[in-house]
């Protein structure tokens, strides 16, 4: 191994040590007590070397944001690598995987899609942003591949992966964005997890009419 791959493992390196000691401080304190010097007292480090990978507070809580969503998209990795014949079936571990990281996560994963409709108003780092946007393009190819069913001459629209996926994180989106502004707007602890059951069998049973 070289010296500027050896330096390039390193920054990365850091840079999640910075991350974790970040998620557990914005997870015990909430966003507004947490501060860039608490993070670095956390982490071992000065607030000057966290300055030196994060743009600011928001950057950072952004790439928390991110860490905590790449889990989802790995556990639909998982998924599809399993190779489940039945799209009911991959559709219901899919579901499954929401609503484990929901409850793992629940604040993370509802900022994380409040994040994605103000990301123009968070300030975040040109580096932020492209690590944020290649995941979403990850999820989005995984989630369409477990979309896929054999018969390839799809019988309308609505039996089409990219439309069925599509469907699928609007739904989730949209209701996680809304509990978000929610528990903004009253301070306090939303959950969401019921009303993602409810809404995810009304899913399920709209693809057995489709």
């Amino acid at each position: 191994m070289g010296i500027p791959e050896r330096r390039k493992r390193e920054k990365e390196r850091r840079r999640q040590q910075i991350i974790v000691a970040a998620r557990r401080c914005f997870k015990k304190r909430g966003y507004k007590a947490t501060s860039i010097e608490k993070i670095a007292d956390e982490a071992g480090l000065s607030p000057g070397t966290i300055y030196l990978y994060f743009q600011n507070k928001e950057d950072l809580y952004a790439s928390v944001l991110t860490k905590v969503f790449e889990s989802l998209y790995m556990r639909f990795v998982h998924i599809k690598n399993q190779e489940i014949p039945k799209i009911e079936d991959r559709l219901n571990s899919m579901i499954e995987v929401i609503l484990e990281v929901y409850s793992e996560e629940p604040k993370f994963i509802l900022k994380f899609f409040h994040l994605l409709l103000q990301d123009n108003n968070f300030r975040i780092s040109p580096v932020t942003h492209k690590i944020l946007k290649a995941l979403l393009k990850k999820v989005k190819e995984v989630s369409t591949a477990l979309f896929k069913i054999d018969n390839k001459n799809y019988v309308n629209k609505y039996s089409d992966p990219i439309v069925l996926s599509d469907i699928f994180w609007s739904t989730f989106i949209g209701v996680a964005v809304v509990e978000a502004g929610k528990m903004n707007l009253l301070n306090s602890e939303i959950n969401i997890k019921p009303k993602l059951e409810n809404i995810f069998e009304l899913y399920k049973r709209g693809m057995d009419q489709s």
